[in-house]
């Protein structure tokens, strides 16, 4: 497999960022429909974009068996997950819900939401659990404790099950990072009380996520809210643009053409995909009250029930296995885990730049995909405590330094 890419997230989309590379030793007899092109090829982009053949009619035993297991309920995105799952809490739960200081504001936002305190817990700089200000944080009423998989890496949560469990705390195990286990291929988030999924960052849904009950001793509703129209049609145009952007038949490309010439005519300023246009937004990342409260759209479910989650996560590990080979640590840049652990489906390729506010715009321009997580964090931790305490060291040690190249 040295040197070896494949398209873990899809044919690159016209105009998308891309950087090249010049492995000499790709075997190009081992290309599948999604392999990069050997000599200057594409890598893939941050999340998977759709095909022509994401939309056929044919189903995928592991994510059809997904689809119909009873204690999944679909949400219109992960936010909409987590609030779910808390505003089910009954009201004898605490009310405090401890939370990684290194997270996504997606995470965050969904607690206030739903009627909870969020309080944050310090993580060490190999994204670990610091267990020990953890367990300094269980006092009072506390509801629920968040644990991310960052990058689909599963935390360990041994001392932590045992903190939820004299506390009568429910775990939150939070896949919305990597909602696959490899070897065998499955569905994670069977460690804690109730697991989070987001669909996209794996399969090209667009939307979608979803709460799995593992166990909880009372229940959480489906969502029975379909998306607003507006938003539905927005996303199916987004759905149907990029399966034709990612076509090489002569149909489609004529059909392409066709596109962009009338987008030329008629051209209006760009809406953000899956965001309402009387949207509210609080800072970067909004959380839409009816759209948290929505079902995952049958587009979407379509598009996850197609998808062989057996090829999605060998793809992955494929392509991470050629960055560890590629890529090695200096002074200046490590790998966060250079070992892949076999039962694995990463969402990303973590790495440490120094200097990293500097640098990524370099690398930007010269053609490199790559994304930053927990950049920004929610501004309950900005606004918490004084800049000496543990969890504020978060900013230093990870959240200015992590960068990802996507799979």
């Amino acid at each position: 497999m040295a040197g070896q890419l494949t398209r873990a997230a899809g044919p690159i989309p016209a105009g998308a960022t891309t950087f090249r590379d010049d492995f000499s030793n790709v075997d190009p007899g081992a290309r599948t429909r999604r392999f990069v092109r050997p000599a200057t090829r594409d890598f893939v982009t941050r999340h998977p974009t759709v095909q022509l053949t994401d939309l056929a009619l044919r189903s995928d035993p592991a994510a059809a068996a997904l689809l119909r297991d009873a204690d999944l309920r679909l949400t219109y995105n992960g936010r909409g997950a987590i609030w779910r799952l808390l505003a089910a809490l009954p009201e004898s739960a605490g009310s405090r819900v401890l939370v990684p200081a290194f997270h996504c504001p997606t995470v965050v936002e969904p607690i206030l939401r739903a009627g909870r305190q969020p309080h944050f817990y310090a993580i060490t700089p190999q994204l670990d659990i610091d267990i020990d200000d953890l367990r300094g944080r269980f006092s009072g009423d506390i509801g629920a404790v968040i644990v991310i998989n960052y990058f689909g890496f599963p935390a360990r949560l041994d001392e932590v099950r045992a903190l939820c469990r004299q506390a009568g705390a429910i775990l939150i195990e939070d896949c919305a990072h990597s909602f696959l286990a490899a070897n065998p291929v499955r569905p994670c988030g069977e460690r804690g009380d109730a697991a989070i999924f987001s669909f996209k960052k794996l399969v090209p849904t667009i939307v979608g996520g979803g709460v799995r009950l593992n166990g909880l001793q009372w229940p959480v509703p489906a969502a029975d809210d379909n998306a607003p129209v507006a938003d539905t049609i927005r996303n199916m145009r987004r759905v149907a643009g990029e399966a034709l952007d990612n076509s090489a038949a002569a149909p489609v490309r004529m059909l392409r053409a066709l596109r962009t010439r009338l987008r030329g005519k008629h051209r209006s300023p760009p809406a953000q995909p899956g965001v309402a246009a009387d949207a509210p937004t609080t800072f970067d990342y909004p959380y839409i009250e009816r759209l948290a409260r929505s079902r995952m759209p049958g587009y979407a479910r379509r598009i996850l029930a197609g998808t062989s989650l057996a090829g999605v996560v060998a793809r992955r590990r494929a392509n991470y296995a050629a960055l560890v080979e590629v890529l090695h640590d200096t002074d200046e840049l490590r790998s966060l885990y250079r070992v892949l652990p076999e039962d694995v489906c990463p969402w990303a390729y973590p790495v440490l730049l120094e200097n990293r506010s500097a640098l990524d715009r370099h690398l930007h321009s010269a053609g490199v995909p790559l994304f930053t997580f927990g950049e920004t964090l929610h501004p309950p931790f900005e606004r918490t405590g004084s800049a000496d305490q543990p969890f504020h060291a978060t900013r230093r040690r990870v959240s200015e330094p992590i960068l990802c190249l996507p799979l």
